[in-house]
């Protein structure tokens, strides 16, 4: 299991499993046990990623910037691909566009999406009907994220991208409360969290799974323990 865990997380390039593995074993988080490999307790593989690694992805994402007209412009968009999603709808990321205060991306989409394919940082895929991309790398993703993290502009960007989900899914919100719940985490949006979170927990109850849902209602109720009253209230 451990191994095809490594395998999906190094997207089956041996030089990232190598590195992946050397990076675990050096910082003490995978440990040899009744005869088999295992991760430290707590460490998550997908959040794990080697300098070598990291710094491999800033490279790629740094020359295919230079590279084009508008260095600025893929950026921005690689950015906002990266909060929406490993992969994610066509329509999520134009709608997330048009909530940003002056629209500043929305006439290049088209164009910088073209050329993110042609580089080989996006690629295309889905049913017919469907008009999907996710990242040739998923790694490359995880550290764009990793980079935006001490930026004040990312709260903005994953409301933007919250509000745009709710809008395009309908319906279908509560299937995916819980990703709505981390992007009004990451935007520090309370409210947005506790309604969510709720949401989430509801559906896990409508599912049968007890276990998760007695998990996100306490979480839920931990959050209006942080919260005073004239703000609950409002809720």
């Amino acid at each position: 299991e451990l191994a095809h865990r490594l395998a999906t997380r190094a997207e089956g390039n041996p030089l990232y499993v190598k590195q992946i593995l050397s990076f675990l074993q050096e910082s003490g988080k995978l440990h040899y046990e009744s005869g088999s490999w295992n991760l430290a307790e707590g460490v998550q593989l997908t959040r794990e990623i080697p300098d070598e690694v990291a710094d491999m992805m800033r490279y790629r994402a740094a020359q295919a910037c230079r590279q084009y007209h508008d260095p600025e412009g893929l950026r921005a968009m690689l950015e906002r691909c990266a909060i929406l999603g490993a992969r994610f709808d066509y329509r999520l990321l134009r709608h997330m566009l048009s909530l940003e205060p002056g629209q500043p991306w929305l006439p290049h989409l088209d164009s910088l999406l073209e050329e993110m394919v042609r580089m080989g940082l996006l690629r295309e895929f889905g049913t017919s009907g469907e008009d999907m991309l996710e990242f040739e790398h998923g790694i490359m993703r995880d550290v764009l994220l990793q980079d935006l993290q001490s930026r004040r502009a990312l709260r903005a960007l994953h409301k933007a991208a919250a509000e745009a989900k709710i809008e395009v899914w309908g319906r279908r919100v509560n299937e995916r409360a819980l990703e709505l719940a981390e992007h009004y985490r990451m935007a520090k949006d309370i409210k947005g969290v506790y309604r969510f979170t709720v949401k989430a927990a509801f559906a896990a109850l409508s599912a049968c799974d007890l276990k998760s849902a007695m998990s996100l209602f306490k979480e839920a109720e931990e959050i209006t323990r942080n919260i005073d009253e004239t703000e609950l209230s409002n809720f």
